[in-house]
């Protein structure tokens, strides 16, 4: 019900417009409210898709975009989910794939990393980086006299990265709790405070956002955390500035910021964590060298085109090659962790229902809380020679 009266509301601030989706009705809403035709093109032509969007700070813009947001979890979620429910277990029954493909960090990833992906209904696309997204989360509870348990291994994938490509520098600083993400997030909040600092003074009577009246990120905000991560792992598989500006757009945060300084918050990165190079290259090397790259588990993906192929062509090779030493690594692990999980809890009532990417859900008995908890801690033990701890949260719903 707050849902459809959101969407009344937005409906009542652009009475112009009769469908979000319409190219016509947006374009022509848009340019009457001020934002340029020629930032409404793509490939020559008019558009109002998501990407072209995404890339125009403007007020209007964000209006538009809200309102679709809110019809598709509506849609795809809201409507549909309950439809999906099993008449006799009164669940949701996804399938999960052995090697499937998707988009994550703004990336799109190999197929051939064999990561679990979900679909019939897709249970790891479920959104949660937005407050309505969140609350469609709120809505997965466990069975009566049951808690979830959501077991997640600390900073895998640049644990990972770090083992594979020999930083013991790396690995020790997320051994002593070194979190890489925040410090991203400060450099984007530190840009968007620089612009709203030049924009305070120079037009008189213009407010600074209260958000960004203290000089440092608030630590303890999901959602800066959340975006800081998304850049790092964004750009240790291969985007760039232009990437990381969508990226900034699309948050929930709705943030701008220019090329330019996209351009220094990656150079950051790269010039803080050797790992960045060193992975690309040791997959050109594995690829020039056997025509694939391998894993630490020994799991190969063939780049048969990379010695024949296009500049363009190989440096997609090296890309994807370097996802599969990371992402084909830290599948494994999850794969082993979800297996000891299991094996653990046979003859006890608690049980995994959900794996999502990094994190393993169990719906756990309430008298079997401590031992569900001890299970998951010790599930990383030995996969690899490098420490992977695993956090672990309970809650009386999925979020």
């Amino acid at each position: 019900v707050k849902l459809d009266d959101e969407v009344g509301l937005l409906r009542a601030a652009i009475p112009a417009v009769e469908s979000p989706r319409s190219t016509k009705q947006v374009a022509e809403y848009l340019m009457s409210e001020g934002v340029p035709s020629h930032k409404l093109m793509k490939r020559g032509k008019r558009s109002t898709a998501k990407d072209v969007l995404q890339a125009v700070n403007h007020p209007a813009v964000a209006r538009i975009l809200a309102w679709r947001e809110l019809l598709t979890l509506r849609s795809n979620y809201i409507e549909k989910l309950p439809r999906l429910v099993h008449p006799v277990s009164g669940r949701i029954h996804g399938s999960f794939n052995q090697a499937g493909a998707y988009e994550e960090h703004g990336v799109r990833t190999a197929p051939q990393t064999y990561r679990l992906s979900s679909s019939k209904p897709n249970l790891q696309n479920i959104p949660h980086r937005s407050g309505w997204g969140r609350a469609v989360r709120e809505a997965f509870v466990p069975a009566p006299g049951y808690k979830f348990i959501i077991a997640d291994i600390e900073q895998e994938e640049p644990r990972i990265a770090a083992f594979v490509t020999g930083d013991t520098n790396l690995i020790s600083m997320l051994d002593n709790q070194h979190d890489l993400y925040m410090p991203v997030a400060q450099d984007v909040y530190s840009a968007v405070r620089e612009y709203e600092l030049l924009r305070h003074y120079r037009f008189a009577g213009s407010d600074m956002p209260k958000e960004f009246l203290a000089a440092t990120v608030n630590k303890d905000d999901y959602e800066w955390r959340l975006l800081g991560k998304t850049i790092f792992l964004a750009c240790m598989y291969g985007a760039g500035a232009g990437q990381i500006v969508n990226i900034c757009l699309r948050s929930p945060k709705h943030i701008s910021i220019s090329y330019l300084q996209a351009k220094r918050i990656e150079a950051s990165i790269r010039e803080q964590y050797p790992f960045f190079v060193e992975l690309p290259r040791i997959a050109e090397e594995q690829i020039r060298t056997n025509g694939y790259v391998s894993t630490y588990f020994g799991h190969r993906r063939h780049f048969m085109s990379f010695h024949a192929g296009s500049e363009a062509d190989v440096k997609k090779a090296i890309r994807e090659g370097a996802n599969m030493l990371g992402q084909g690594t830290a599948a494994a692990v999850i794969k082993i962790m979800m297996r000891r999980i299991h094996d653990a809890l046979v003859g006890y009532k608690s049980r995994m229902i959900l794996s999502v990417h990094d994190e393993v859900v169990i719906e756990t008995d309430l008298e079997e809380v401590e031992h569900v908890k001890n299970v998951c801690k010790e599930s990383t033990h030995d996969i690899l020679p490098i420490r992977l701890p695993v956090t672990v949260k309970e809650g009386s719903h999925w979020l």
